[in-house]
């Protein structure tokens, strides 16, 4: 059921997932698994970035020894803080309406037939739609304030977290559902002690792709029509030619995106656990 869902899942968000080789890894025991292995690909990029600007030795091109200084006192100087917070409100707003509609309405597609007629086709359509696209229009019609950019977040994040909801519920194992009806179980006996606890680390996968779109979305909203933000502050620097700033800027984002991101599946895989012990 869940290999399904992922597949649901990634051919709506434009992620692949590499299936599991059928062989044994190359590199077998635990030592692969290291917490050191995991920052290794990051000392390398890190590196070899150092290296780069210093040879072009250009001043669009901060090295690392410019930017994790810049970094720490954005931070420490609470101007960065000050625009993550800003960020992370509309995160919170948009995600929390998102995750309402997408599991509400992929509920009913899912338990419904009509519903399904009338709404998986109509939901099909508009998710093509992106919403930096209505951006323009969000603006004259909502203003720089919160809501705007909380719609950015929840029209990238309710088609992930609707289909995930859907594909979840439309296949848990039928097994599972005709044992719990042998013993007596009611449509929504059967719904809220069955299909919806054996279906939330799927929809929680959806959630995660979800919260990982609408950061993107956000961030590049915030430079096209923003006074505040991770992204509007990204740009000033830019514009006002603090480089080392605006890459220490990026890397905030980044992190902030990686942090969300891992909780999420720390969260998901728990719930995974519970579900199967």
């Amino acid at each position: 059921m869940f290999t399904e869902t992922q597949s649901a899942i990634e051919s709506i968000s434009g992620y692949t997932h590499i299936p599991d080789s059928p062989t044994k890894p190359i590199n077998k025991g635990k030592a692969a698994l290291n917490p050191l292995w995991h920052a290794g690909g990051f000392v390398i990029i890190l590196v070899a970035w150092e290296v780069a600007a210093n040879n072009l030795n250009s001043p669009y091109f901060s090295p690392v020894t410019k930017i994790a200084p810049a970094l720490v006192r954005i931070i420490l100087s609470g101007e960065a803080l000050d625009h993550l917070l800003y960020s992370m409100q509309h995160i919170l707003i948009g995600l929390a309406i998102a995750a309402l509609f997408g599991f509400v309405f992929g509920l009913l597609i899912a338990e419904s037939l009509i519903a399904r007629a009338l709404l998986l086709p109509v939901a099909d359509t508009v998710r093509s739609v992106a919403a930096l696209t209505l951006f323009p229009l969000l603006l004259l019609i909502l203003g720089l304030g919160v809501w705007a950019k909380s719609f950015v977040i929840f029209w990238t994040a309710w088609p992930a977290i609707l289909l995930s909801t859907y594909h979840a519920l439309t296949h848990v194992e039928r097994e599972i559902i005709e044992a719990a009806m042998l013993d007596g179980a009611g449509r929504m006996n059967i719904l809220k002690n069955v299909s919806i606890p054996l279906s939330l680390p799927s929809i929680l996968n959806g959630v995660r792709i979800g919260v990982g779109g609408g950061w993107i979305s956000l961030v590049a909203a915030e430079m096209l029509g923003s006074s505040k933000g991770l992204g509007f502050y990204t740009l000033i620097c830019s514009q006002t030619f603090h480089y080392p700033e605006m890459y220490a800027a990026i890397l905030l984002i980044a992190l902030t995106g990686f942090v969300m991101n891992t909780s999420l599946l720390f969260i998901q895989n728990i719930t995974e656990r519970k579900l199967y012990l």
